[in-house]
């Protein structure tokens, strides 16, 4: 990122002074910084949805599983009533849909949005303090 990219040089030397290469290339610098944790976040929120859904499809299942015939089956098998059965699927399904949601939470607590960018402000904030400082 030392050199400038094509069609800057004009803005730098021309009309744009205000603006020195050096601002240009820091801009440019932080704007590729959001573009690819902005992607990075992207696929993240993608995953994050992907676990969302499965937890959802889960609890549906197993509201599904309450109401279907399989119970019939189970309950034939086992002696139990049909709604002891139904009780023990649907609940089982619901288990697993809280246990997926609880871990898609877990996963979006731990995660850090835009961390290098942040840090990165981090540091032009303390270095502009102590710039500022010296003058």
């Amino acid at each position: 990122m030392d050199a400038l990219p094509p069609g800057t040089e004009a803005v730098a030397q021309g009309a744009g002074r205000k603006l020195p290469a050096s601002v240009l290339r820091y801009l440019e610098a932080r704007g590729v910084l959001v573009t690819i944790e902005a992607q990075e976040a992207f696929q993240q929120v993608l995953r994050a949805l992907a676990l969302g859904t499965v937890a959802v499809v889960l609890g549906f299942t197993g509201w599904l599983l309450v109401m279907a015939g399989a119970v019939t089956v189970l309950a034939a098998k086992t002696g139990w009533s049909w709604m002891m059965a139904s009780v023990i699927l649907g609940s089982a399904h619901v288990l697993l849909g809280v246990l997926l949601f609880m871990l898609l939470m877990s996963r979006l607590s731990r995660t850090r949005w835009f961390e290098q960018t942040m840090n990165e402000f981090g540091k032009d904030r303390k270095w502009l303090a102590h710039h500022n400082e010296k003058s």
